[in-house]
């Protein structure tokens, strides 16, 4: 239909009237008189051409039109408070805080570097940052615990959740100095299944990484201890009790990472991806999607890929 205006007070009238299901509580509600929001009513009907509400004894409720509508009405509201809240955050110098979720691999690698240049750009911005294994951040940012989620590659992704490429690592055997497969100079994983696997928690990417390699080997996975992080993980390969699969670029964050080694692993499958995880970005506030788009565009000006060393 051409040239129709529609007036948003009217709109958000008209939401009322369906939400109370009734034209006097929804007056009251807008503290305007009832033949007034009749009037609104009577009038949005005819410039559309079409009845919007069936007005029955007890109140009303709406016809197919009606609700038609009210969704259309509810994006254009929607959409309005979205806009006044950027620009209030515009008008207040970008304050605001930015909740993230990521994995340990992420914050050893390249976070840090990442989230001081943002703060560098956004002082004003804080942000709030916790460490969770990579199902923990996809189910945090799923159920509005986080803003951003850093996770690696590989795990299922709910759907309606924005997930995009940010880094790459690779994986690989960590065992100590005196370890008999530490003078190699790569190794394939169906050598390292002859060895006492140390690991963290089940709900960890890299834990599902291996189960599934050693499914495919047709091998058990002999993974004698689950730990929670990887300092502790290192600590039980110093001490002899096994070996770990981890990028080596971690070692560096641990004193007695020192002590270990990494050691290259043949399988296409230890090249990772780490991806950045969000809800809508329509739906995000505008500190996050500030962060979002900081981490995307380094992510496109930096190599995001540690060779392994040993």
């Amino acid at each position: 239909m051409p040239n129709i205006r529609f007036d948003l007070t009217t709109l958000s009238i008209f939401a009322a009237v369906v939400r109370d299901g009734s034209i006097s509580a929804a007056a009251e509600r807008s503290n305007i008189a009832v033949s007034a929001v009749s009037k609104r009513i009577s009038d949005l009907e005819a410039t559309l051409g079409a009845q919007l509400l069936h007005r029955l004894p007890r109140g009303v409720e709406p016809t197919p039109a009606g609700s038609a509508v009210l969704h259309h009405a509810a994006t254009i509201m929607h959409t309005l408070e979205q806009l006044e809240s950027d620009l209030s955050e515009y008008a207040k110098g970008l304050k605001g805080h930015v909740r993230m979720l990521v994995n340990m691999s992420s914050i050893v690698q390249f976070l840090p570097e990442d989230l001081k240049a943002f703060s560098r750009e956004y002082p004003d911005i804080k942000i709030d940052l916790r460490e969770a294994n990579s199902s923990e951040v996809i189910s945090g940012v799923e159920h509005g615990e986080a803003d951003i989620g850093v996770f690696t590659g590989g795990l299922d992704v709910p759907h309606g959740m924005h997930a995009r490429a940010y880094r790459r690592d690779r994986l690989a055997l960590i065992v100590p100095r005196d370890h008999h497969l530490a003078e190699r100079s790569h190794v394939p994983f169906a050598d390292v299944l002859d060895e006492d696997i140390i690991g963290l928690d089940v709900g960890s990417a890299s834990y599902a990484v291996l189960d599934n390699a050693a499914k495919a080997l047709g091998r058990p996975l002999r993974l004698r201890y689950r730990l929670s992080g990887f300092d502790a993980v290192c600590r039980m390969i110093h001490a002899g009790l096994g070996v770990g699969i981890a990028p080596p670029a971690m070692l560096g964050a641990f004193t007695i990472g020192a002590s270990l080694v990494g050691v290259r692993l043949d399988e296409a499958w230890a090249d990772r991806q780490l991806m950045i995880l969000t809800r809508d970005p329509g739906t995000l506030p505008v500190s996050a999607r500030l962060m979002a788009k900081h981490l995307s565009r380094s992510a496109e000006a930096g190599s995001g890929h540690h060779p392994c060393s040993t």
